[in-house]
């Protein structure tokens, strides 16, 4: 008989972890999605915005992203 802790456990390896890249990609595409439907902005001020926020972020966040073509 298995205790719950052994089946958490056993769940948690199970299961695949969510990358620090992916979770900014994520928040990413969401910011650019509700400012899209509130803004109302082009593809190409949506770029802009989307480049400022890159140039704008922390040091230490822009390090740990790997640049995409």
């Amino acid at each position: 008989m298995r205790s719950i802790g052994e089946l958490f456990y056993w769940s948690c390896d199970e299961l695949a972890d969510i990358t620090y890249q992916e979770s900014y990609l994520l928040l990413i595409e969401l910011m650019l999605s509700v400012c899209q439907d509130i803004l109302h902005l082009s593809d190409e001020k949506m770029g802009i915005l989307l480049d400022q926020f890159l140039k704008n972020l922390p040091v230490m966040i822009k390090s740990s992203l790997k640049p995409c073509a």
